[in-house]
């Protein structure tokens, strides 16, 4: 594993991160999601236990299935790195459906963890095509999907690449699609009025998709 630098130089990384790395940052991802949890909790009818329930046990259990996939290694380190992000992006979006552009920045970094160079162009054409995609999907839905959605989507092809990138983007879709129909079944409500965020289906989409 090599982290990119300009000019194609390399710095080696260790092939295994260290058990203590893996919980340094459950440690963090426990403060972050008691934080957050702290500021969402009305979205829980006011149950603090049942918010804080929520943002802690998403790190843990994402935690634990990456070492069971990839070991402890820096792939599954990455994508602890991206649960985090992926939490914080659901949190935004549910309370104010709004994504600072930060997010995407600090996914595109997190991508090039890990990553030579020329595997660069086509993350690229992922990401272009991913972006593409995204845009047209706006503009048959009517403006439903945000930009923030958009460039959300793009980041996480560029880090997927082509096929898991748009299999990502797929199971987020279908996700939104089908537990909000569900939702309007049951509540009797017209989503289509109302609206509802996207970047929580998203990202579970996209963190599945890093699992293949």
């Amino acid at each position: 594993m090599n982290l990119i630098l300009p000019h194609g130089a390399y710095i080696p990384l260790m092939k295994d991160v260290p058990h203590a790395g893996i919980v340094c940052c459950l440690f963090l991802g426990v403060i972050a999601g008691c934080i957050l949890a702290d500021k969402s909790y009305e979205r829980f009818g006011g149950r603090r236990n049942m918010a804080l329930a929520a943002y802690i046990s998403i790190p843990i259990v994402s935690a634990v299935l990456l070492v069971l996939r990839f070991g402890e290694s820096l792939l599954a380190f990455k994508g602890l790195l991206l649960t985090f992000l992926f939490l914080y992006a659901s949190h935004s979006d549910i309370r104010t459906r709004k994504c600072g552009d930060l997010l995407h920045v600090f996914i595109l970094i997190t991508a090039l963890v890990g990553v030579q160079l020329n595997e660069l162009p086509d993350m690229l054409a992922a990401g272009t095509f991913v972006f593409v995609i995204m845009i047209c999907t706006s503009v048959i839905f009517r403006g439903r999907i945000g930009g923030a959605d958009i460039k959300f989507s793009a980041a996480c092809g560029f880090l997927l690449g082509m096929t898991k990138g748009l299999c990502g983007m797929m199971i987020g879709l279908i996700l939104a699609i089908a537990v909000n129909a569900v939702i309007g079944a049951v509540k009797h409500r017209n989503n289509k009025k109302y609206g509802f965020p996207m970047l929580p289906y998203l990202a579970a989409g996209f963190l599945a998709a890093y699992f293949i």
